[in-house]
Formats: structure tokens, C-alpha cells, sequence
């Protein structure tokens, strides 16, 4: 039987390093029959990278639900285009925070791979 676990910011008030720590022992958590489903509030490019699945809201609304890798790209072709060498997170962040006045991410990750 698969096993769920839920966490809610399990980074929040971390140093880079540990929080890098939680999310990697998470993968491997994932990686033994483990469904991991978290919250993240803007994370770190690394660690977003982590992710296979992205759950964005904005105002209660969902603004993309998909593959982490493909957000960038779904966003580039509605004619948002993240900054080279920026954070994904803190771009889309300052976005919908400046045309809907309040985001948050909820990271999904059903099954962590690299």
C-alpha cells in the first residue's frame, strides 16, 4: 500500500541548507512507495527543480496545475517571459502579486524523479 504524507512549509524559517536537506530527504521518501504532497511559498530555484508537479493559485484560483518543468514554457506562451537566470518562483510571484494582488504556490509532488 502506498503511503501519503502531507506537509504544510516544511522550508519555512529553514537556512538554505536545511531546507535543501527536508526537500531531498522528501525525494527519497517519494522514491519507497511514498506520495509526498506539500506547500512551498516561494522556494528556491533548486528546490523548485525538485518538484515533478505544480498546483499555483492566485486568489483562490487556479493559474496553472501541471509539470514544474513546463510551467516556464506555459507561462512564455500566454506572453509571460520569465527573465533568463531568474527564480521561476519569485518571477511569477511579483506577476500575479501585481495583477491579482496575492499568490501563493502549492507545490504537488505526486512521485519525486530526476
Amino acid at each position: 500500500m502506498k503511503g501519503i504524507l502531507f506537509l504544510d512549509e516544511p522550508t519555512s524559517g529553514l537556512d538554505s541548507f536545511t531546507a535543501a536537506y527536508i526537500i531531498n530527504t522528501l525525494v527519497s521518501l517519494s522514491r519507497s512507495n511514498r506520495t509526498i504532497i506539500t506547500t512551498i511559498h516561494s522556494p528556491r530555484t533548486d528546490i523548485f527543480n525538485m518538484f515533478d508537479d505544480v498546483l499555483l493559485l492566485s486568489q483562490g484560483e487556479t493559474v496553472y496545475f501541471g509539470e514544474a518543468e513546463k510551467m516556464v514554457a506555459y507561462f512564455d506562451d500566454l506572453g509571460f517571459h520569465c527573465p533568463k537566470y531568474s527564480n521561476p518562483c519569485d518571477y511569477f510571484s511579483i506577476l500575479f502579486f501585481l495583477s491579482f494582488f496575492y499568490f501563493y504556490f502549492y507545490f504537488f509532488s505526486f512521485d519525486f524523479h530526476f
